[in-house]
């Protein structure tokens, strides 16, 4: 996955084709929400929501400490680089040789031409013969050469293939650890929200006595079952599509892009706006750059207008001070 600057991420998401999907998965989250309000024991309900977002959020941060110490794909990709090095250099080596072999044989060619035409009159017979013998050896250490190169080339190119499927691990490899990592956090979160949801359902219900469902509450409960089955793989595969088309990790409420030219940041969007339970109250559809290390445990905000990273004036008035931005 390929960095984004904060230009690129605010440009992104003020785009009709963003907007259209993203119209599109809230009214499937909406629903989604809907169907989880309507079971019979709704608290109940809830609490073990709460639970099963909570196991999601280990079950991430397990992911993430597995793959942040597999360097297995990283060392493979380091032998294959080294090789694929290793065989360039052999190439270049041989294919200057051949160059030089070709300029040399050359050279002797003209000056037998030369000869030839009698325009060199001062070369003997046997300095003719000599030159024609040096010829024929270029010919032939040419030829092997050219040979050499060949197979170097042809072994470069495969080694380099084998490199390049290696470093498509490694990236996929990272992409898998900063989504699993942002999925910690985010499920974190939800739990978090949820549960405070289940406080709220018990400060307005009071206590009750925990009762057997009727067999119409049963059949009912099940059919919202079925149905939040079906609404969550419909959201799956929209989530898929925000993730091909915007190059992002989406993994529930907000999506995501690493920070481009910076391995410790990144920018998240949030699709909801929340007010109670993260370090600050977000807007839905604003950017805020976060800690690839921990998520939306800690979400800093961004002027509104704030010029892209790589804004000149930026290093200008750091430079050449407040003089220098006015001038």
């Amino acid at each position: 996955m390929e960095g984004k600057s904060l230009k690129d991420v605010r440009a992104l998401i003020h785009g009709n084709e963003f907007h259209q999907w993203c119209d599109a998965y809230k009214a499937l989250r909406q629903q989604i929400e809907d169907a989880h309000s309507q079971y019979s024991d709704e608290m109940l309900h809830t609490v073990w929501r709460a639970g099963e977002l909570e196991d999601r959020s280990a079950e991430a941060h397990a992911a993430y400490i597995e793959l942040e110490r597999s360097f297995d794909a990283l060392s493979e990709y380091e032998i294959e680089r080294q090789r694929a090095t290793d065989l360039w250099m052999a190439l270049q080596g041989a294919e200057k040789r051949l160059e030089d072999q070709r300029a040399t044989a050359s050279e002797i060619r003209a000056k037998l031409e030369a000869r030839k035409k009698g325009r060199r009159m001062t070369s003997s017979p046997q300095e003719f013969q000599r030159r024609e013998s040096e010829i024929r050896e270029l010919d032939t250490e040419m030829e092997k050469t050219a040979k050499e190169c060949a197979s170097i080339r042809e072994r470069f190119e495969a080694v380099a293939a084998v490199r390049d499927q290696h470093w498509a691990s490694v990236e996929h490899q990272w992409t898998d650890s900063f989504r699993s990592n942002m999925a910690r956090a985010e499920f974190s979160y939800l739990a978090k929200r949820v549960r405070s949801d289940a406080d709220n359902l018990s400060a307005q219900l009071g206590e009750r006595a925990p009762h057997d469902p009727t067999p119409e509450e049963e059949a009912r409960d099940a059919e919202l079952d079925r149905q939040i089955t079906e609404l969550e793989e419909k959201l799956a595969a929209a989530a898929v599509e925000a993730e091909q088309k915007f190059n992002c990790v989406l993994v529930r409420e907000f999506l995501y892009w690493p920070r481009h030219n910076e391995i410790t940041t990144a920018w998240c969007v949030p699709l909801i706006t929340e007010r109670d339970q993260l370090n600050l109250q977000v807007e839905a559809l604003r950017v805020y750059e976060i800690e690839r290390a921990r998520g939306i445990e800690f979400i800093e905000p961004l002027p509104e207008e704030r010029e892209d990273e790589e804004d000149p004036r930026l290093e200008r008035f750091f430079l050449e001070g407040r003089a220098g931005i006015s001038a």
